[in-house]
């Protein structure tokens, strides 16, 4: 069973046997209790996670798998990404890392994926958020943990350096519902 935990001590997620046994619980179960400050973070990113990695990915169950991977890990380095300038960039390098890993071991290739074998992975990110998300450059700074400026940098950048018009790339990609 998961439940908040009111103890923002940074001490990360807490395990503790429960003492009383509830009927849906067997005998010396293990309950995990997560931070509210995590779980609120996981309600406000989530979705466009997502979205991210489906854009990327393309399989829906895949996608969800990558997300819940990623947010499972930074619910291992809560505390530490709390004390890092800034825990959104924390959590972007762990999910963008886990997208990354699943494409490799799946060795599939979209037009959204091609984005990302051409460009550094900041550039196609942004553009992939900007273009493809409809995200803003401040949601696409704020959920990957950079300063406007940059991203700006790092769209206008990524729009310079591709061969073809995105359109291209992109045409015959579909869409999942809601993106």
């Amino acid at each position: 069973m998961v439940r908040p935990s009111h103890d923002n001590s940074g001490g990360g997620p807490a395990l503790s046997r429960t003492d009383a046994v509830r009927a849906d619980q067997r005998p010396g179960e293990l309950t995990l209790s997560l931070p509210l400050d995590y779980l609120a973070f996981c309600t406000l990113h989530q979705d466009t996670y997502l979205r991210y990695t489906r854009a990327r990915i393309g399989d829906e169950e895949v996608s969800r798998t990558v997300v819940r991977t990623a947010l499972s890990e930074l619910a291992l380095v809560w505390p530490a990404a709390l004390r890092s300038s800034c825990p959104e960039a924390v959590a972007w390098q762990l999910l963008s890392g886990i997208v990354s890993a699943a494409l490799t071991d799946s060795g599939t290739v979209s037009g959204l994926q091609s984005v990302h074998r051409m460009l550094p992975a900041g550039p196609a990110d942004a553009l992939l958020l900007c273009r493809e998300l409809s995200l803003t450059v401040k949601e696409a700074a704020e959920l990957m943990g950079e300063e406007e400026p940059a991203v700006r940098s790092r769209l206008s950048m990524a729009l310079r350096s591709l061969p073809v018009p995105l359109d291209d790339l992109t045409a015959g990609t579909t869409r999942p519902p809601g993106s």
